[in-house]
């Protein structure tokens, strides 16, 4: 079984030097107790200690921390067979995961939130499932109150765990590996975007992939629910005003012009190419369609984006991997284009 332990704060969310080592030691001291249960993601909310948050981000802090009073919250998804875990930590404050390695004393601390999340699998998990509960519980606190006492011990075990996972056996099917909820989107759009690529949110050169292309996809699906008839473009626009970034000429395809607006402002150049990508796919997954405007604007990023992978410092396997994506997203928006 597969186990993931996560933080998140009013501003971040991800892996944690405090937190996901417990989630190796669990790798490492456990094994399979039935079908039901593959794999079992936990994350620990952290409260701020004190009211100081960064500028412009009040109202993340004081959204975060209304949500905390609504956990813990469980969710099996029998289809799918992994059970999620969101728990707010009533021992660590966000404050304790910064810095350097954690001290012995504030991993047991954070062992003893994931021992306690852990055991709200009681509330989720019935008798007629396949998974052997009582087993798996016994040998995770086991595990979490095994004393690990030096940074040598965690890190043998995060490579226990790393060698854990990569040994475990894949799906055969692609979209299995996909963690989507297909109702959000257009019941055609699978058919239109019909390769795994196109819907992967962890791979960085793929349309929703980045954080750009992550945060504008979920913008929109949001937007698009309350303004059905309203142009992708319109939203750009409000969107883009809001991250603060001006708007540029979509249609540059120039290279010169293309590395002059780079050194001019790589910032705003990165976003709007991502930014316009994203969107042309994400109207395709929520309408199965996109203007043709849109889809040349898109090509003309992709075209950008090209040019700034060419001239860049990555390693040439990596340019190699932008160059197969881009021409993958060049592909399936002109062939569109081409049946409009």
């Amino acid at each position: 079984m597969d186990i993931t332990v996560n933080i998140q704060s009013y501003n971040t969310f991800g892996g944690s030097r405090l937190y996901s080592p417990i989630g190796d030691l669990l790798i490492c001291n456990t094994g399979e107790y039935g079908p039901a249960v593959q794999s079992l993601d936990i994350t620990v909310c952290l409260p701020s200690r004190t009211r100081q948050f960064l500028p412009t981000l009040e109202e993340n802090f004081d959204r975060f921390h209304t949500y905390l009073g609504k956990l813990p919250k469980v969710t099996f998804r029998r289809g799918k067979n992994r059970v999620e875990i969101i728990w707010r930590s009533h021992r660590l404050f966000a404050e304790d995961n910064l810095g350097p390695w954690p001290s012995p004393d504030l991993l047991k601390l954070a062992a003893a939130d994931v021992s306690e999340a852990v055991g709200m699998l009681k509330k989720k998990i019935k008798a007629t499932d396949q998974f052997d509960l009582e087993r798996f519980l016994a040998d995770a606190t086991t595990s979490v109150n095994k004393p690990v006492d030096t940074m040598e011990a965690w890190t043998e075990i995060r490579d226990r765990a790393k060698a854990i996972r990569l040994a475990a056996p894949e799906s055969g099917n692609p979209w299995d590996q996909l963690d989507i909820d297909w109702s959000l989107y257009h019941p055609k759009a699978r058919e239109i975007l019909n390769d795994p690529f196109f819907w992967d949110c962890a791979d960085d050169t793929a349309p929703h992939g980045n954080d750009t292309g992550s945060d504008l996809l979920e913008d929109y699906l949001r937007w698009s629910k309350r303004n059905k008839a309203g142009s992708p473009l319109t939203f750009l626009e409000r969107l883009l005003k809001g991250w603060n970034i001006k708007q540029m000429d979509w249609a540059i395809v120039d290279p010169d012009e293309t590395r002059k607006n780079y050194q001019k402002d790589s910032i705003a150049l990165s976003v709007c190419n991502e930014s316009i990508i994203a969107l042309a796919f994400a109207t395709l997954k929520t309408k199965a369609e996109c203007p043709p405007e849109l889809i040349r604007m898109a090509l003309a990023g992709l075209t950008r984006t090209a040019i700034l992978v060419k001239g860049s410092g990555l390693k040439e396997e990596t340019k190699a991997e932008w160059f197969q994506s881009i021409e993958k997203m060049n592909r399936k928006l002109a062939s569109l284009l081409s049946d409009d």
